[in-house]
């Protein structure tokens, strides 16, 4: 994966979301801080000793009171952003952690934070877990909070629909773009910047164009949510529901899952 500058835009900043690699348990011997929030748990952990990193890393504390920030801003810039978090909450754990030795190679820095689907200690209970990194508690905080409203809120329902696993990574990226997408309008980000045409393009024309195809041919008249300054995501995510029922009823989503379990199926790079 290409380093890039630290100005890139935020969609290609954030990385893939991590949804088909094991959840490290290694990271619980190491907790320093833990910080309960709006019903979340946030921490950081400590760094292996003598842990040596590719830049200089904040520390924890410093690190934590910004990722809280930033999901503050979300929460209550986002109305969308609020209710879905309010609902994996009342389904299991939701904890959003930093830990500095994330990602683990100097070479992945567009990784800004990933998502684990994971299970509490009792295997029943769903853990929503977003890992903030190294790069990613050094970004600004409008910024992380549309990364988060991605990783922790796109993947986290799919998560908790029993989706991770079963539906294509152009699927499953969709949908976490389109939770970007909101988090982009609600956090007042100028669409006309170039960053946001480039995020734009790339949303319509890459991730979501198969979900774009359906409607056309299907619902063509709810193309209309897409076609304005700011979508229509609350629509479009409804409408997204039904395209994921034509995936399974067509045998995609069947498909998709035998790729994955025969190791077939791997997440892409974003790339432009």
């Amino acid at each position: 994966m290409t380093r890039r500058r630290w100005n890139i835009p935020v969609s290609l900043a954030i990385g893939f979301a991590l949804l088909l690699l094991p959840m490290a348990g290694t990271a619980d011997d190491r907790v320093g801080i833990m910080i309960a929030h709006k019903g979340l748990r946030f921490i950081a952990v400590q760094p292996p000793a003598n842990a040596r990193f590719d830049i200089t890393t904040l520390p924890a504390e410093t690190a934590l009171a910004k990722i809280i920030a930033a999901f503050d801003r979300l929460y209550a810039r986002s109305p969308l952003s609020a209710i879905r978090i309010d609902r994996l909450n009342k389904s299991g754990r939701v904890e959003i952690r930093y830990d500095p030795t994330f990602p683990k190679s100097r070479f992945a820095s567009l990784m800004i934070a990933g998502f684990f689907p994971a299970f509490e200690p009792d295997r029943k209970t769903k853990k929503y877990l977003a890992i903030v990194g190294r790069y990613g508690a050094k970004w600004p905080q409008r910024e992380l909070a549309a990364v988060l409203a991605h990783e922790l809120i796109g993947h986290g329902m799919q998560y908790f629909r029993g989706d991770t696993r079963r539906l294509r990574i152009i699927d499953l990226e969709c949908e976490a773009y389109l939770y970007e997408e909101n988090a982009y309008q609600k956090l007042g980000f100028d669409k006309h910047s170039r960053e946001m045409i480039k995020f734009r393009k790339t949303l319509e024309r890459k991730w979501c164009l198969p979900f774009r195809d359906y409607l056309k041919k299907y619902t063509p008249g709810k193309v209309a949510l897409w076609e304005r300054l700011n979508p229509d995501v609350v629509g479009l995510l409804e409408a997204f529901l039904g395209y994921l029922d034509h995936l399974q009823s067509t045998g995609v989503t069947a498909k998709a899952r035998r790729a994955r379990e025969a190791g077939k199926l791997r997440p892409a790079s974003r790339q432009p």
